[in-house]
């Protein structure tokens, strides 16, 4: 019989790391703390819609479990829209000292965004209750799943299986073995998945959605607020060509390693 201590012990450190890092927030703004606290509820998601496959999505207590994280999924959204600005803010120091891009009207727009997603954020992080997050813990106690680990390599299996479908989605591609990241941690054996190769690929992927964020904030503020007469405007213009191919050169090697990976890991099946 299946237990959930590995699922619980997991829930329950990244509940603990999502309060430590709230804790800070509620003194004082941090990139660190914000970016850590995000990636504690990526992990808790990813969590969540495990235990909602193990549980084949039928059972009464799905409905009731995306009910409860509704609250947490809110927060997410509302802080990171703060954190986009920040890595946008971030990229274009990057486009100015690599490429010499030249974008002070954009940059100010982004440095008012910020203050304004800063103040969403800091009453979001003031606001924002956790207690579903025990309940679920609780409810990790009281419904057991047969069949682990079994169970788990069966549902990682079936997403990587579906992978050649999202080879055109980078978005949804790095969705997906984000999950599959965060779910091999419950497992007592991981090697066969190659964990640093996979590592390797979200890195690709979270670079390429981190300009993909830039791209469309440019391209909304070329198109929506800046003068075409602009000398700015023409080197938008230019930055997003540079973003497009960085974007394209980063899908290529996150497709290259992401099909390397999925070979090694079908030698092991």
């Amino acid at each position: 019989m299946y237990n959930n201590n590995t699922l619980l012990s997991n829930w329950k450190k990244e509940q603990k790391e999502l309060a430590e890092q709230l804790a800070i927030l509620r003194q004082k703004a941090s990139t660190d703390a914000l970016h850590d606290l995000r990636v504690a509820i990526k992990k808790l998601r990813a969590y969540l819609d495990l235990y909602i496959l193990l549980k084949a999505g039928t059972d009464p207590v799905v409905t009731i479990i995306k009910t409860n994280f509704s609250n947490t999924e809110e927060f997410f959204s509302i802080i990171g829209r703060r954190r986009d600005v920040e890595i946008c803010l971030s990229l274009t120091d990057v486009l100015q000292n690599e490429n010499g891009c030249s974008i002070p009207y954009f940059r100010s727009y982004l440095r008012t965004m910020l203050k304004i997603t800063g103040a969403w954020s800091n009453t979001a992080v003031h606001q924002y209750q956790h207690k579903e997050l025990s309940r679920f813990g609780r409810l990790l106690k009281e419904e057991p799943i047969p069949g682990y680990p079994e169970k788990i390599k069966y549902c990682i299996d079936q997403q990587t299986a579906d992978l050649p479908a999202h080879f055109k989605k980078p978005h949804q591609l790095r969705k997906i073995l984000k999950s599959v990241y965060y779910w091999l941690s419950l497992l007592p054996r991981t090697q066969a998945y190659q964990p640093g190769l996979l590592h390797s690929i979200l890195d690709d992927l979270g670079n390429w959605h981190d300009l993909e964020v830039l791209s469309t904030r440019l391209r909304h503020y070329r198109k929506d607020y800046l003068p075409t007469p602009f000398e700015e405007y023409a080197e938008l213009k230019r930055s997003g060509e540079i973003i497009l191919e960085k974007k394209k050169t980063l899908m290529k090697a996150a497709l290259v390693k992401t099909k390397q990976w999925l070979k090694e890991i079908n030698k092991h099946k």
